[in-house]
């Protein structure tokens, strides 16, 4: 039976009243207020750009698993104290000691009965891929006789060390205990190795500052990474599943996960390292405006030189061929709406970027996701307002949410086409350009906070 309006609207109230929290069913609610009892939340980490890094003057904590248990805790109204550990035997040693309810750390799934831990939902599936100096022309496993590959004892799953070892008898396999993905990468940089054994993305991740380094093939099937939960924590077990469930309905968990993942597939080695050498030769000279200019309009700094990078490469006297100048590279109309007489005069150029992207920012909902919000005011700045509300529409016909950049993206590349950008107000678009604009600030934005 259908209720009427009323009735629907009664039982949510209803609901909202029992659960203290909006959209909570009565079970969630439940669950919640067990954990809940046991008081604060104790996660134990690592320091990793992909786990959980460090704050600093120009940045809060991030990472992406703490950013997904940020929102398992943030739906459920739960603190978090967060323990960081140098590597994953301090980590396992934690949990075993009670220091912690949980640990994250790209931990393969695996069945930890023994330990008497269990591990979480599957959060991402990934693979174990081998990474060489590219002077040495490694071209598959055969190459590696006589080589000197380093594995981490992390990454040691399905005896991957005794299974190389066969095909490849003279291998000279260094296994690592306490390496890291990182500590491996390096190693090879500095020819202390000559190939390391590390998880896909993290190797990936990693490997994009040293353009001596190439990934040349993958080595193990696909296997998923956990967060370990204390066996006796059958409430936050049963939660955290809870919640994983409602947030891949929700499209919260890939959507946070492309926040990282999307840096890898946008930049060369060349364009990170060329990025990271300007980060040092060219940014300095125009830190100030840049933070200045933000802090009043009450953005992220970095956010608005991120753009200006992608844009002119920080380089005050840049041109395009369709008319756009400076580092912001604004149009004469644009600079006009934001009431600057000088383009290419850096602290012009800087202020009337930043107050375009304020102003871009402000006619979108403001309950909006923040991220979410940047890059849909990313998209507005590379292809006006009028294109992105064309975008949304198209994203509506599809049954795709128009306020959601990973759905955006997929929309924005069809303006291009007449038959499609005909029946839309402001016409055709390069929608493709403006997908490519956002990855890639995006990525470089990425990129800084790892540094």
């Amino acid at each position: 039976m259908r209720m009427g309006r009323l009735g629907t609207l009664g039982l949510s109230l209803f609901v909202m009243g029992i659960n203290g929290c909006e959209g909570l069913s009565w079970n969630e609610a439940s669950m919640a207020s067990e954990v809940k009892s046991h008081g604060e939340l104790r996660v134990l980490t690592l320091r990793h750009p992909l786990v959980d890094t460090e704050a600093s003057a120009l940045s809060a904590p991030r990472g992406m698993e703490r950013d997904l248990l940020q929102s398992f805790a943030s739906t459920y109204s739960l603190q978090i104290r967060w323990i960081p550990k140098r590597n994953v035997d301090e980590l396992y040693e934690g949990l075993r000691q009670g220091e912690g309810d949980m640990a994250a750390g790209r931990l393969w799934t695996s069945d930890t009965g023994g330990e008497n831990f269990r591990s979480g939902p599957a959060f991402e599936d990934t693979h174990l891929s081998l990474f060489c100096r590219r002077s040495l022309k490694i071209a598959n496993i055969r190459d590696l006789s006589h080589r000197r590959v380093g594995l981490a004892g992390k990454d040691n799953f399905n005896a991957m060390d005794t299974r190389l070892r066969e095909f490849v008898g003279d291998v000279d396999l260094r296994l690592q205990p306490h390496s890291s993905g990182a500590s491996l990468i390096e190693q090879v940089a500095r020819q202390d190795l000559d190939c390391a054994i590390v998880e896909n993305m993290e190797g990936l991740y990693f490997a994009q500052t040293w353009p001596v380094i190439e990934k040349v093939t993958s080595l193990s099937e696909s296997h998923s990474l956990s967060w370990l939960v204390q066996g006796q924590r059958k409430d936050l077990m049963n939660l955290l599943q809870t919640w994983f469930q409602r947030a891949s309905r929700e499209d919260e968990i890939m959507r946070l996960q492309d926040q990282y993942q999307s840096r890898l597939a946008q930049l060369s080695r060349h364009d990170a390292r060329l990025f990271l050498r300007d980060l040092r030769d060219r940014l300095p000279k125009f830190r100030r405006a840049f933070r200045d200019s933000a802090q009043e309009r009450e953005l992220d700094w970095r956010w608005v030189a991120a753009v200006a990078y992608q844009e002119s490469h920080w380089n005050p006297a840049a041109r395009s061929f369709t008319g756009v100048r400076g580092l912001m590279q604004l149009t004469q109309e644009t600079a006009d709406h934001v009431g600057i007489e000088d383009r290419e005069d850096p602290l012009q150029s800087i202020w009337g970027g930043t107050f375009y992207l304020r102003s871009l920012m402000d006619r979108l909902p403001a309950s909006l996701d923040p991220q979410e919000k940047m890059l849909l005011t990313l998209a507005a700045y590379n292809c006006g307002i009028a294109h992105l509300r064309d975008a949304q529409t198209l994203a509506a016909r599809r049954g795709l949410n128009p306020w959601s950049w990973r759905h955006l993206k997929i929309v924005l590349p069809l303006l291009e086409k007449a038959s499609i950008a005909d029946s839309l107000p402001a016409g055709a678009a390069r929608g493709r350009e403006t997908v490519q604009f956002v990855e890639r600030v995006r990525a470089f934005h990425g990129l800084w906070k790892t540094q």
